[in-house]
């Protein structure tokens, strides 16, 4: 314990006992008080810089794994190749008088967000549509997206699910790119992905008889239909009906 310490000697000779002058000294007690601060929490791919305190010399621990040897240096910069996940960080500080303490702080590494585009459907006939369904796959929502339509690049904020879902009614064929995401923990990825959707044109039927252009027939006679398609793509099956029916 702290506080002044005193001593003296006596010694027995010739039937009388002497004694010493008392010798004396303080007695300090000191100690080492670690700290440690740094960010809570940040994205997968960054890194953060920890400062400690309360020594002269430190030696810093990553998960019970030694990371930083015991030098004067007070902080320690995590690796940019940490794998998402949860962290303990502990610093052992030693002062000029041999006096340690340790003192432990965790954080969390957030994923880097990851997202997926893609279309309901491959192809559309003209005038039909389909639904672009953006995905965030990996993250924590709500969160914001931007994608280029063809055209320009079209940002949305504040999706509250996981799934964004868009109707697009095409002319022509067309491609949706998604540019970039960004999470709810301020986490954000380039994605660069794409997704295309075909626009099937629509078939021309021109229908004549081998009465034309009067379409006459007499009673109990013969009349020859013959349909002429052209335009669409892919190969034709036709379909007759007589009087709105087959």
């Amino acid at each position: 314990d702290a506080d002044e310490y005193s001593v003296v000697v006596r010694d027995t000779d010739n039937g009388i006992t002497c004694e010493s002058a008392p010798a004396s000294l303080t007695v300090d007690v000191t100690f080492a008080t670690a700290a440690l601060t740094g960010a809570a929490s940040y994205c997968e791919g960054g890194s953060e810089t920890y400062i400690a305190g309360g020594g002269d010399f430190y030696t810093f621990f990553l998960n019970g794994t030694e990371v930083q040897a015991r030098s004067i240096s007070n902080t320690y910069n995590t690796l940019s190749s940490l794998a998402a996940g949860s962290y303990t960080l502990m610093v052992e500080v030693e002062d000029a008088n041999g006096c340690t303490d340790q003192e432990t702080y965790a954080f969390i590494i957030y994923p880097e967000p990851e997202a997926t585009i893609a279309f309901d459907a491959t192809a559309v006939c003209e005038g039909g549509s389909a639904n672009l369904q953006i995905t965030l796959t990996t993250g924590t929502t709500p969160w914001s997206l931007v994608y280029n339509n063809g055209t320009v690049d079209v940002a949305e904020s504040n999706i509250p699910g996981a799934t964004y879902t868009l109707a697009v009614t095409p002319t022509s064929d067309l491609t949706y790119t998604l540019v970039s995401v960004e999470d709810a923990n301020g986490c954000s990825a380039n994605i660069g992905s794409s997704a295309t959707l075909l626009v099937n044109e629509l078939p021309i039927v021109t229908v004549e008889s081998s009465n034309d252009p009067s379409n006459q027939v007499c009673v109990g006679a013969d009349l020859t239909l013959t349909a002429t398609a052209s335009g669409g793509s892919g190969s034709y099956v036709y379909q007759w009906y007589k009087a709105g029916a087959e």
